[in-house]
C-alpha cells in the first residue's frame, strides 16, 4: 500500500504543484506570500521522503500536499508577510480563523505553521467539556509544530530537529508521545471530537495497558490542562472558573437531598428550552427567522434551511441527554459514581492556583514520559512480528532525539535516561533473541554496546546502516558505523574474556 501510494504520488506530483499555482493566481495574497508557498511546497516535494524515512509515524505525501493546497485554497483569505520588527520575540505570526487571515513573520517555517494553525476547527467551546478542550487544543498545537517537521528538521542532507521555543518543545513531545502510542490514523482521526476524553481512555484499555489506563488518562489530561493555563491570561481564568465550577458541583453533591432539588430545577430549565427548540422545529416560519437572521449577521453558521434544522436537533439532543444524565443521578450507584468522577477531574487542578497566572509542567511532562516508556516496554514484550520490532526500533531513535529543553533532548534528562536505557536493552535483547539481528557475539553487554549507537544515529534510512568489525589486538575490536559507504562513526570495544571467536576476519554486517 505504501509502494502504491509512493507511485502515485510521484505521478500527481505535477499536478499538486499546477494546483497550488492555480490557487495563488486568485489569490489576493501579497508576492512575497505567494514566494514562500511556492517555496514551502518544492522543499516538501524534496525533502518528504527523507522525512518519512527518518519518522515511521506520518501520513503520505500526497495526503499531505492535498490538505497544504486545501488549505490555503478554502481557509486562507489574505496572507501577509511582515517585517521582523512588527512581531514581539514571543509571538510570530497572528492567525484569524473567523476572517481567515494570516500574518507572518517572513520564513517558511512561521508560514507553514500558520497555515496550519489555520485548519483547526473551531469547536462550540459551551457544548464541550472542559477537560476536553484543553486536550483538542494541545493536540492541536502539537499538530501544528509537527506538520512544519518536513520542511524545518530536513535539508536534503542531514536531519536535526530545530524547535527553539521552550513551550512548543513540551507540545511537540506531548504530541510525539501521542503518535509513538496510538499511531497517525487514531490521532488524526480523533484530533478534534468533541469526546476525545473517552476516546482516548477507551483506546488505552484497549490497545495500550489496561492496567494503567486511569493513570495515563489522568496524567495526560493534567498536562492538557496546565499548558492550557500556561497559554495567557484569559486561559489561567478559563482553568480558575473551570475549577471553581468542579468544586460547586462537589460541595452541592455532599447534600444529597439539597442537589437532588437542583437536577430538578436544572431539569425543570432544560425542558423549557427544549419545549422552545420544539417550537421552532414545528414551524417553517421560524426556521427561516433563523437562517435569516444568520444570513443578515454574516456568521456563515448555515448554508440552508437544513443547516438551521440540523443545528437545533443537534442541540436538542444534546440538552435530552443531560436531563437523562440528571434522571441517573436519582440512582444511588450513580450518584456515587458522578461524586467519584468530580473529584478525579479536580484533581486535574492541583498546581492551578487563582493568584498563580503559570505553573511548572515540566514534572508532570517528565513523569508521563516514564509511563510512556512502560508502555513501549509492554508493547516490545507483546510484539514479535520483525516488522513491528523494527518499527519501534525507529519510533526510539526519533524520540531520542526529541528536545525538552534548550540544547537538551528528553533523553538526556536525569531521570529518563536509565528509562530510556532499560527500554532500548529491552529492544536490542529482543532484535537478537528473535534473529532479526546478528553481529556474531554472544556477550549481551558486548552487543548492547554495539548496538545501541543505532539510537543516536541520524542517518535517514536505517536500513542502509552497514558495521564493519575490525579485531585489535587479542581483547579489542573497533567497529565502523556506515551510511550505505560513508564512514558514520567508530569506536573501539573491549572483548569479554569468555567471548569464543572463531575468526578474527574483519567482517561486514548489514543490520536491517
Amino acid at each position: 500500500m505504501a509502494e502504491k501510494d509512493t507511485i502515485l504520488s510521484k505521478l500527481n506530483m505535477k499536478d499538486y504543484r499546477n494546483d497550488l499555482e492555480l490557487v495563488l493566481e486568485d489569490k489576493a495574497f501579497d508576492e512575497e506570500a505567494k514566494s514562500l508557498l511556492l517555496s514551502i511546497f518544492y522543499k516538501i516535494d524534496n525533502f518528504y521522503r527523507d522525512y518519512q524515512s527518518v519518522k515511521v509515524n506520518t501520513e503520505s505525501k500526497s495526503k499531505f500536499l492535498e490538505e497544504y493546497i486545501d488549505i490555503v485554497k478554502n481557509k486562507c483569505n489574505e496572507i501577509k508577510i511582515l517585517p521582523p520588527q512588527e512581531f514581539n520575540k514571543s509571538t510570530k505570526n497572528y492567525v484569524d480563523r473567523e476572517l481567515g487571515t494570516i500574518k507572518s513573520f517572513p520564513t517558511e517555517n512561521v508560514l507553514l505553521f500558520s497555515v496550519f494553525e489555520m485548519a483547526e476547527n473551531k469547536l462550540d467551546s459551551d457544548n464541550l467539556e472542559f477537560v476536553n478542550k484543553c486536550i483538542i487544543d494541545m493536540f492541536n498545537k502539537g499538530l501544528a509544530i509537527n506538520n512544519i517537521e518536513p520542511i524545518r528538521d530536513f535539508n536534503g542532507w542531514s536531519w536535526s530537529v530545530e524547535i527553539n521555543d521552550p513551550n512548543n518543545m513540551r507540545y511537540n513531545l506531548m504530541f510525539q508521545n501521542m503518535l509513538i502510542l496510538f499511531g497517525y490514523e487514531f490521532v488524526n482521526n480523533s484530533l478534534n471530537s468533541e469526546n476525545i476524553f473517552e476516546l482516548l481512555r477507551k483506546e488505552i484499555f484497549q490497545n495500550i495497558s489496561r492496567k494503567n489506563t486511569e493513570e495515563i488518562i489522568m496524567t495526560l489530561s493534567e498536562i492538557a490542562v496546565e499548558l492550557y493555563n500556561n497559554k495567557s491570561v484569559d486561559a489561567h481564568n478559563e482553568c480558575v472558573k473551570s475549577k471553581k465550577e468542579i468544586q460547586k458541583q462537589i460541595t452541592a453533591l455532599k447534600n444529597r437531598k439539597e442537589y437532588i432539588n437542583f437536577v430538578s430545577k436544572n431539569n425543570a430549565e432544560l425542558i423549557k428550552k427544549v419545549e422552545k427548540l420544539d417550537m421552532v422545529l414545528n414551524d417553517i416560519n421560524l426556521i427561516k427567522k433563523e437562517f435569516s437572521k444568520s444570513v443578515l449577521s454574516n456568521d456563515g453558521k448555515y448554508f440552508c434551511l437544513s443547516d438551521v434544522v440540523d443545528k437545533l436537533e443537534s442541540e436538542r439532543k444534546k440538552i435530552m441527554a443531560k436531563v437523562d444524565e440528571n434522571n441517573a443521578l436519582l440512582s444511588p450507584k450513580r450518584y456515587l459514581e458522578i461524586q467519584d468522577a468530580y473529584k478525579k477531574r479536580l484533581e486535574l487542578y492541583n498546581q492551578i492556583e487563582e493568584d498563580k497566572n503559570k505553573v511548572n509542567v515540566q514534572n508532570k511532562i517528565i513523569e508521563f514520559q516514564k509511563i510512556f516508556l512502560e508502555c513501549i516496554k509492554s508493547r516490545i514484550s507483546k510484539d514479535e512480528s520483525k516488522r513491528d520490532l523494527i518499527k519501534i526500533v525507529s519510533e526510539m531513535r526519533y524520540y531520542n532525539n526529541i528536545p525538552f529543553e534548550k540544547y537538551k533532548k528528553i533523553t538526556l534528562d536525569d531521570e529518563i535516561a536509565n528509562e530510556f536505557n532499560e527500554v532500548t536493552k529491552l529492544l536490542v535483547e529482543a532484535l537478537i533473541k528473535d534473529k532479526i539481528v546478528d553481529i556474531g557475539f554472544k556477550d549481551k553487554k558486548l552487543c548492547y554496546n554495539i548496538l545501541k549507537y543505532v539510537f543516536d544515529t541520524k542517518i535517514m534510512k536505517l536500513d542502509t546502516l552497514v558495521l564493519k568489525v575490525n579485531f585489535k589486538g587479542q581483547n579489542q575490536i573497533e567497529v565502523e558505523y556506515y551510511d550505505g559507504n560513508i564512514l558514520d562513526y567508530q569506536e573501539v570495544f573491549n572483548l569479554p574474556l569468555d567471548e569464543i571467536i572463531t575468526s578474527r576476519k574483519s567482517k561486514k554486517i548489514k543490520l536491517f
